[in-house]
């Protein structure tokens, strides 16, 4: 069951109710005054970790091939130069 949170116009008091969706809301608070309102508040989503790409969760650990090409141009690949030996033409 859901939990709403609910606010009284004459006295400001706040209080929360378990209620079914298709339940009708209270029309008084707990100190038995009429005229109250639902308070909405944002979902509570957090974050957290150090990112979240197109690749944190990608299908089967494989990149897409645009992310590849990309990586590619901008990843440096080490590639050991091979040693010049004297006397040897190229």
């Amino acid at each position: 069951m859901p939990v709403y949170e609910y606010e009284c116009d004459v006295c400001g008091m706040r209080f929360e109710m378990h209620q079914h969706f298709g339940e009708p809301h209270p029309t008084t608070c707990p100190a038995g005054h009429e005229g109250i309102h639902r308070v909405f508040a944002p979902p509570t989503i957090i974050f957290r970790g150090s990112g979240f790409y197109v690749t944190d969760n990608g299908r089967n650990g494989c990149l897409t091939h645009s992310l590849k090409d990309k990586q590619k141009k901008t990843d440096p690949v080490d590639k050991p130069e091979k040693p010049k030996i004297e006397g040897e033409s190229t």
